[in-house]
């Protein structure tokens, strides 16, 4: 992608910055936002399905948009007694749990009456800054990794607002903000729209698969075959000189073994087998569990199928 370059650059004064346009400015995030607040903490018990308020969870912040349903909405009488904070049109939610941390996007007031979770925080921006292009802004790779490095807790990380507040961050004039906007929007929309065509297409040919594997197993690869009725509704027409019989006629089958998983192992030893489960199949993730002296019965010979 060939952009056109500025006419001067200067030093950002931030290592992973680097250079940036001579009229930009190194500032930090709470020097251009009006405020930045943490959401409300509402417990599970405060929660019911049809009250006043919408309540927006972290599972609802995705990168650049709300994504899922808000399922979960407080009353107007918690809303008062908490002294909860509405969320205004233009106020940039920002996730400051993994994954992905710093995730944000801009509230918009089509959205109705909206507050947040604690784990969530509301930037309030100055009139000079666009809401949109901090969304972007925080949603980079760079601010990402930036934030990774803040990340503290025991039980689950999570980045502080006090941190998110002191963030490095670059701002171009108002006028060049748009325009970024702008480009962004027009380039990442043809993005979005190949990606479909191209997971609509994987889903064709997945079909394609599987139609091709069904037709080759059940009638044969002759096509000028003489066909016959299965009797199996679901099978259809079969050769001539096919057989339809029990699974059990062909093969063995034996039930896998139960082992429970406070009891497995996480490293071999002379005695373990391989222990494969239901989440390794069709899956490339690496096998990791083993179990001691398995009975011979259970343990898997070569050329036998899960």
């Amino acid at each position: 992608m060939n952009l056109k370059p500025y006419p001067e650059y200067k030093d950002s004064g931030v290592e992973w910055y680097g250079q940036i346009p001579e009229n930009w400015k190194l500032t930090k995030l709470k020097h251009i936002s009006k405020g930045i607040f943490d959401g409300d903490w509402v417990e599970f018990k405060d929660q019911v399905e049809n009250g006043d308020y919408k309540l927006i969870q972290l599972k609802n912040i995705g990168v650049g948009k709300l994504i899922k349903k808000i399922d979960k909405e407080v009353t107007n009488s918690f809303y008062k007694k908490n002294n909860c904070m509405r969320i205004d049109d233009g106020n940039l939610l920002i996730a400051r749990i993994p994954e992905p941390i710093l995730r944000s996007t801009v509230f918009l007031e089509k959205f109705g009456n909206c507050i947040t979770v604690v784990d969530v925080s509301i930037l309030i921006p100055k009139n000079e800054i666009d809401s949109f292009f901090l969304s972007y802004l925080l949603n980079s790779d760079d601010m990402r990794q930036m934030g990774e490095t803040l990340l503290a807790g025991a039980t689950r990380q999570r980045i502080s607002r006090s941190k998110i507040s002191l963030l490095p961050v670059i701002i171009p004039p108002k006028i060049e903000q748009k325009e970024i906007i702008n480009f962004l929007d027009k380039k990442t929309s043809e993005i979005d729209k190949t990606i479909q065509k191209d997971t609509k297409l994987i889903e064709l040919l997945k079909e394609k698969r599987a139609a091709l594997i069904n037709h080759a197993v059940t009638k044969g690869l002759d096509p000028n075959a003489k066909m016959k009725d299965s009797g199996v509704e679901w099978i259809g027409e079969i050769p001539e000189s096919a057989n339809i019989m029990p699974f059990r006629r062909i093969c063995n089958l034996n039930q896998g073994l139960q082992y429970p998983e406070d009891k497995r192992l996480s490293e071999p030893n002379e005695t373990s087998k391989i222990y494969i489960t239901i989440k390794y199949i069709h899956s490339n993730r690496e096998i990791a569990e083993y179990i001691p002296n398995p009975p011979r019965r259970a343990v898997c010979k070569k050329k036998m199928f899960f």
